[in-house]
């Protein structure tokens, strides 16, 4: 299989190796949840362009992923989320994952290689955030939701 090297994918790979109970890798970045000041950080722009730079090749730009290679983050990823939690959607980009998991009845056994020391912290935020909020995503959001931050 081939190896994306893209950021938010990592985060739905590893979002959706979780519900199938599929190892993560290991680290040590500290991870804090905090609410994004107004106005300091303009995720969506930059998410939107690392999305489509690092991650839409295998995901690709609709979100659909390809059947059995990338899952799907379209309608997916805010189900991680709300399964997982932020802390867990950080992780999955900073340290990647290896293992078979299953969304939405289709099996992927992809690796999805660690983008803590290929992206900046204000690139991952931003990805995630993209993907948190893009295909309608945003819809299945709880009402409370806040971006995440760079500081995560």
């Amino acid at each position: 299989m081939r190896i994306c090297l893209s950021h938010v994918l990592g985060v739905v790979l590893a979002a959706l190796a979780v519900s199938a109970g599929a190892p993560l890798g290991g680290g040590s970045h500290a991870l804090a949840q905090s609410a994004a000041p107004a106005g300091d950080f303009q995720w969506q722009a930059l998410g939107a362009r690392t999305y489509d730079g690092n991650c839409s090749g295998c995901h690709q730009r609709s979100g659909n992923g390809i059947a059995g290679g990338f899952p799907p983050l379209a309608g997916h990823a805010p189900d991680v989320l709300a399964k997982s939690g932020r802390a867990f959607m950080a992780r999955l980009v900073l340290f990647g994952m290896t293992g078979a998991i299953e969304v939405q009845g289709t099996q992927y056994n992809g690796n999805m290689p660690s983008w803590g020391d290929s992206l900046k912290d204000d690139e991952m935020a931003a990805a995630i955030d993209y993907v948190l909020t893009a295909w309608d995503n945003d819809k299945r959001l709880p009402k409370d939701f806040k971006p995440i931050v760079p500081a995560e």
